[in-house]
Parts: C-alpha cells; sequence; structure tokens
C-alpha cells in the first residue's frame, strides 16, 4: 500500500488519541511479514513502523482478513501473529516492540468484537487475571455507507476501500463509483502502481467482456481509461483473464485444505477437542471428524 494511503488509512480509521501520538511523517513500511503458513489462510499483512511523541518505537500490523465470514476466535489468530512478531525480536536480540494489530474485514456478516475473556466459560473477575487481555482496532468495510466513504477525501483510500466492499457483488452501476476522482490522483509512479492493481483486482475478480469495458472506459477520462484499456489487454494475452478465478479458487480451496488437515492432525496429538478444532479452522465438526477418521484410515494402510 503507498505510505499517503496508509497515512490517510491511520488518520481516518484509528482512535484520535492514538493518532495525536503517532510521529506519521516518519511512518515506514516494514519488508517483513509475519503470516506463518498456518495464518495464510486467515489474512494478509503489511506492517508500517514509526515512533511516538516520546520517542518511542511502534509497529502498526495491517492485517487483510480473506475469509468473508467472521471468525469466532479472532484473538487466537491474533495471538499467534503477534507471537510470531514477538519471538523474531528475541531471536534478533531486540527489545520487544508494541505492536497495533489493525484488522481490515470486508466480509457481508457484521464482524461482532469483543474482549478475550468472553470466550471463556468463567465470568469471575478473579479469573480474568489468568487470561490474556489485549485489543485489537476494526475496520469492517461493509458495515459503512459509500457516501461515508466516499468523504473520507483521502485520495485513493476512498477508492480502494470502495472497491473492496463491493468486490464481490459488483453491480455494474458501481463500476463507474470505484473509480472516481482516480484521474486527479495518480500524478507520481507510485499511485500509478497503485491505480494498475486496483485495475487488476477489479479484473480479476468481474466477468467483463471487451464490449463492456469499452462502455466503462468511455466513463473514465484520459491517463485513466488507457491504463484501464492496456491491464484488460496484458491479462487477456497472458490468458489469465479467462483462467485466473478458477485457478486462484481452486488453488486457494487445496492450499486451505492441506493446512488444515496438518493442523488438525497436531491439533489432535495435543489433544484438541474437534468442537475447538472446528472453530479455529471455520470447518463443520463432522468435517473435521470424518478428517480425523481418514488419519485412521491412512495409517492402516
Amino acid at each position: 500500500m503507498d505510505i499517503d494511503v496508509a497515512r490517510d488509512f491511520i488518520r481516518n480509521f484509528l482512535p484520535e488519541d492514538l493518532v495525536s501520538t503517532l510521529n506519521l511523517v516518519e511512518l515506514k513500511l516494514s519488508n517483513q511479514s509475519f503470516v506463518t503458513p498456518q495464518l495464510k489462510q486467515y489474512f494478509s499483512d503489511l506492517v508500517y513502523k514509526c515512533t511516538t511523541t516520546d520517542e518511542e518505537p511502534v509497529e502498526l500490523a495491517l492485517l487483510f482478513e480473506h475469509k468473508y465470514n467472521a471468525p469466532a476466535y479472532p484473538h487466537l489468530q491474533l495471538l499467534r501473529y503477534l507471537l510470531e512478531y514477538w519471538e523474531v525480536q528475541i531471536k534478533q536480540k531486540e527489545a520487544l516492540t508494541p505492536i497495533i494489530p489493525i484488522v481490515v474485514y470486508q466480509g457481508k456478516h457484521k464482524w461482532q468484537q469483543k474482549p478475550f475473556y468472553s470466550y471463556f466459560k468463567s465470568t469471575s473477575p478473579l479469573l480474568h487475571a489468568y487470561i490474556p487481555n489485549f485489543e485489537y482496532l476494526l475496520t469492517d468495510i461493509n458495515q459503512m455507507e459509500d457516501g461515508d466513504i466516499l468523504a473520507l477525501k483521502a485520495e485513493l483510500l476512498s477508492n480502494i476501500l470502495l472497491l473492496m466492499k463491493h468486490i464481490q457483488t459488483l453491480p455494474p452501476q458501481y463500476y463507474t463509483r470505484i473509480f472516481i476522482g482516480i484521474e486527479n490522483q495518480i500524478h507520481d509512479r507510485a499511485k500509478r502502481n497503485l491505480f494498475e492493481g486496483m485495475i487488476v483486482y477489479f479484473l480479476q475478480n468481474v466477468e467483463l467482456s471487451r464490449t463492456k469495458l469499452n462502455q466503462l472506459a468511455m466513463t473514465l477520462s484520459g491517463e485513466t481509461k488507457k491504463m484501464a484499456m492496456s491491464s484488460y489487454d496484458m491479462l487477456v494475452q497472458e490468458g489469465i483473464i479467462q483462467g485466473i478465478k478458477q485457478g486462484i479458487e481452486q488453488g486457494i480451496e487445496q492450499g486451505i485444505e492441506q493446512k488444515n488437515r496438518l493442523f488438525i492432525k497436531n491439533g489432535i496429538n495435543a489433544g484438541l477437542s474437534i468442537e475447538l478444532l472446528a472453530e479455529l479452522t471455520n470447518l463443520s465438526e463432522e468435517e473435521v471428524f470424518t478428517m480425523i477418521k481418514s488419519f485412521d484410515e491412512e495409517e492402516q494402510q
């Protein structure tokens, strides 16, 4: 994500008292990702570094949720992420740095944000001291009105959020809206690259014929129109337009299934219940049980 867009996001979606303590002029994109293979089925990350007004280092992790259904126990995935991050720092003999998890979610069902201790049956406050306690920030894009997104006045950020919000069920009347004002924003190379990425993301997820693309291009201006058409031609030439959607879906599905099998196998060996494994993998208890049964059959062969 372009650093200016990242700053716009932070200014618009983080609490004002927190933003006021951050030196956003110093904001830099880290070249590290702390998403392990086990966590890739849940989200991807962008990590940004800066300092506070007290010159204390802090890192902000933008975590883009892959699933379109909110997880039952998001703190568990986030805790794994935080531990991975701090373990890397320990190995490098660095001081532990506070990291602010920021979940960006675009699913249709509203994300119910609640404290970690609410997952447990215990209601005694005395026991809360023995339960990990941390918070995360949430941006639930689908709960935002389009007008509020456009009112952000944050250059490409509004376009990106609109695209993310509507990409799964994108009606033709939104095609023009998500590219509104683009022409005045792609004045430098970084923003041009970001817009090209938006175009590719759009074309990969929307079944659009050349005729319909021409109709869309007529609503765009100058350089924006040229970039949209050249991106389409590139994807067609590489055979991506026809095959990418099916290939991505199949690849993701196969990859997630393999990861789930490994996770469930390790989880059973560690004594985790079928119910908990179902929650952690977003599978039904019946699917988990069937997978466990297949492990036994494989061992008997």
